[in-house]
């Protein structure tokens, strides 16, 4: 929720063209939940290690995927990743 707060307020003072999440842990659903409030898109980057080992528990996969179909935007670091 602290993020979530602090996000919303750096969002409405600068107005980004879009909102960047560096990594879907942690900041997934804050990004996310800011993108919803405040209309403006967001993208995320993907490394392949982090889907791999996100994959292997029911809750972190739910999580993930979520994210990832919010975003409007995902970036990977690789061909491999984003074949995942």
């Amino acid at each position: 929720v602290p993020l979530l707060g602090h996000l919303l307020r750096l969002v409405w003072r600068t107005r980004p063209e879009i909102i960047w999440c560096p990594t879907y842990r942690g900041f997934g659903l804050p990004v996310l939940a800011a993108t919803r409030m405040t209309g403006i898109p967001c993208g995320i980057y993907l490394h392949g290690t982090e889907i791999r080992t996100e994959m292997r528990s029911r809750a972190r996969r739910t999580i993930l995927l979520r994210v990832l179909s919010g975003a409007n935007l995902v970036v990977t670091n690789s061909r491999n990743t984003a074949n995942m």
